[in-house]
Parts: C-alpha cells; sequence; structure tokens
C-alpha cells in the first residue's frame, strides 16, 4: 500500500513530494555516472511546494493544527474510514504473508488473500486478525505435514480456516483475543499518520469504523 500512496503523490499530474536532493547517493543505482533508479525507502522526501522551505513548514504545521483539533471538510471525514479498512487490509497480508513465509508455506497476493482480510476488517480489529492468521497458519502447516498435501493447498486450508474461525466467531459472539503487533511487521509510516495523527486512534487495536 505504501507504494500505491507513493505513486499517486508522485504522479506528474499530481507532483505533491519530489526527491529531496540531499539523499543519500547509496539510494540510487547509476549508470554512467547519471542515476537510473533508486529507492522509494531509502531516499528523502520534501514537499514539493515552490522552493521556500518556509512555505513548506508552515503547510505542515497548518495541516497538523487541523488534524489536532479534528476540524475537518465533510468530504474528508467521509474519505477517512475507507481509507482506515484499507490499511488495515494490508496489515493483515502483511502479516498473513509474514506467518505463511515463517511455516514454509508460500504466499501469492492476489483476490482470494484479499477478500478473506476485506471480510475480516469488517468486524475484528488488525490485532485481532492477528490472532486468528496465527492460529491457523500454525493449524494449516501441522496439516500440511500430517497429510504430505502440496504446500500451496496448505495457504489454501488457511485462507478457509482463517475465513471459517471468522464467520463462527461472528455467529456465536466469541471474544476474539488481540496479539500485539510483531517486531518484523513493524508499524508503517501511513500507519503511524494515519492512527496517530490523523485520526488518533488505537487503529491498530479498534475494529475501523
Amino acid at each position: 500500500m505504501d507504494h500505491d500512496i507513493l505513486d499517486h503523490l508522485t504522479d506528474h499530474e499530481q507532483n505533491l513530494i519530489t526527491i529531496h536532493p540531499e539523499s543519500d547517493l547509496e539510494c540510487f543505482e547509476f549508470e554512467e555516472d547519471k542515476p537510473v533508479t533508486y529507492s522509494p525507502g531509502c531516499v528523502a522526501w520534501y514537499l514539493n511546494l515552490g522552493p521556500r522551505a518556509k512555505a513548506n513548514r508552515e503547510v505542515i504545521r497548518e495541516l497538523e493544527d487541523i488534524f489536532r483539533e479534528m476540524d475537518w471538510p465533510d468530504h474528508w471525514i467521509d474519505k477517512t474510514r475507507p481509507l482506515w479498512r484499507e490499511v488495515a487490509i494490508y496489515e493483515g497480508l502483511e502479516y498473513l504473508e509474514y506467518k505463511l513465509s515463517e511455516h514454509g508455506l508460500p504466499y501469492e497476493p492476489g483476490e482470494r488473500a484479499y477478500g478473506v482480510m476485506e471480510n475480516l476488517v469488517q468486524d475484528f480489529s488488525v490485532a485481532q486478525i492477528y490472532c486468528i492468521v496465527y492460529r491457523k497458519v500454525k493449524d494449516a502447516s501441522a496439516w500440511q505435514s500430517r497429510t504430505r498435501a502440496p504446500k500451496e493447498n496448505a495457504t489454501t486450508w488457511a485462507l478457509k480456516a482463517i475465513q471459517g474461525f471468522a464467520d463462527k466467531a461472528r455467529s456465536q459472539n466469541w471474544e476474539v483475543n488481540s496479539y500485539n503487533r510483531d517486531w518484523d511487521c513493524p508499524e508503517s509510516m501511513v500507519s503511524k499518520v494515519l492512527y496517530h495523527t490523523v485520526l488518533q486512534v488505537e487503529g491498530f487495536n479498534e475494529v475501523p469504523a
């Protein structure tokens, strides 16, 4: 998701941010002394508001004031909830990929995995999704070891088990435990800004409203 947002911000029509000229040279790959590509997570960025650094600082300060006071136009409010759900979906997918990899099972991003997470965020926080994923991927790995089924089948088994657990938890009003964020899946900058600066919520531990 970070890449999608970055593509939007750097799109030639938007052009809202640009690479800072003092970015570390090791962030770039060169051919004949000319940069041909760069690492988006490595370079430094700055707001493309003109040559005056003061203008950038003033815009950032005004945005921080707006977020802190929650004095937003209605169309901003309408867009925050879908964005929160989208961030939660990708946090769930990141953890799913991490746990599958930990058990030696393949992960193929696609509509099926996305659809499962899209369903889960309707009623569960990311912290609860961590719990569900942890348990069901572990079960899938154990099933694969017992049956010697292809590992791709175990991934499919895990997705079905995750969805099945969520459905049963809803129908029987189970209280699903919440897990802490995993150190190997650190909070992204998108999550930090959205949860703590914009929405001012414990987004990881709350169901996207």
